[in-house]
């Protein structure tokens, strides 16, 4: 008697526990997205958990969590700050990229002799200066009005004390959430 075989998971499938977690990271940037109207660049919380998604998830799950949410943001809650906005909606996709990558590799033991948290804190420092210079390059070069000098003042310079903190808040949401997706899955 023959019987019928599932098809194996595809290697970028999400399990259960990682696509509640995309979807909570989702929602989370979209709340995190409200910002002032007064600046050029909004202060938003929007880097925590862009940054806590390139530290969990493997580099396909991070990029299409992460473009998935700003392609939907793009056209919703931003779709008015875009134009200004967008190089950093592109760094946020190349940064969980790279930061997923980055701590992939150390998971499988290419890069040893730090902990942990200090693996973390270097993959957000990395994604954070890949978000900065995308989002400086849009604003220097696509808006001319801006120049280097502006684009630098009004896009990254008034971010770096605000960025400590959220980089400090999402490594310890890695960590923790490291240790409550062992125990789940």
């Amino acid at each position: 008697m023959a019987t019928l075989t599932l098809l194996a998971q595809p290697s970028w499938a999400l399990t259960r526990t990682q696509a509640l977690g995309a979807l909570g990271a989702a929602s989370l940037m979209f709340a995190t997205g409200l910002a002032d109207g007064a600046k050029a660049v909004p202060w938003t919380l929007q880097m925590i958990p862009v940054l806590v998604i390139g530290m969990l998830f493997t580099p396909k799950q991070a990029i299409a969590t992460v473009f998935g949410t700003a392609l939907l943001m793009a056209f919703t809650i931003s779709a008015h700050r875009v134009g200004v906005t967008g190089g950093f909606m592109v760094g946020w996709v190349l940064a969980v990229s790279l930061m997923s990558w980055f701590l992939t590799s150390v998971r499988n033991g290419s890069f040893t002799g730090f902990s942990a948290l200090w693996r973390y804190a270097a993959a957000g420092a990395g994604g954070y200066a890949v978000v900065w210079f995308c989002g400086w390059a849009w604003l220097a070069y696509g808006w001319p009005q801006f120049g280097t000098s502006k684009a630098f003042a009004l896009g990254v310079a008034p971010f770096f004390w605000g960025a400590f903190v959220k980089l400090g808040v999402a490594v310890a949401l890695a960590y923790s959430g490291t240790k409550l997706l062992q125990r789940f899955n």
